[in-house]
């Protein structure tokens, strides 16, 4: 963990990608567990990574605006449209799963 001298430690902790059970801001990239089961061939790159256990990295593009429901439970989850890699068809809605991590589902 990296804090930046002379400023809070709250606000300055650097803990990479990992936002568990936070919101990151927009623009930065975080770590996102793709669970996705669609069966299109522009998804099968990304599934086989989150078969094998290979980190997915994608993009903030707007803060949670839109309340998400668990289907199963209608528990309100926290949300947020991002994008994984550059291509403009790969936007996604995340939320978090509960463990509070990132998911793609």
């Amino acid at each position: 963990m990296n804090f930046e001298r002379g400023k809070d430690p709250i606000k300055s902790l650097n803990i990479g990608m990992d936002y568990r059970n936070r919101t990151p801001q927009v623009g930065s990239p975080f770590l996102v567990h793709f669970r996705l089961r669609k069966s299109c061939p522009e998804y099968y790159p990304l599934q086989n990574k989150e078969k094998n256990g290979e980190s997915i990295i994608a993009i903030c593009l707007k803060e949670p605006s839109t309340i998400y429901y668990n289907p199963y439970t209608f528990e309100p989850l926290p949300g947020m449209k991002c994008r994984i890699g550059d291509d403009p068809d790969m936007e996604f809605h995340a939320t978090q799963d509960a463990e509070g991590y990132w998911e793609i589902s």
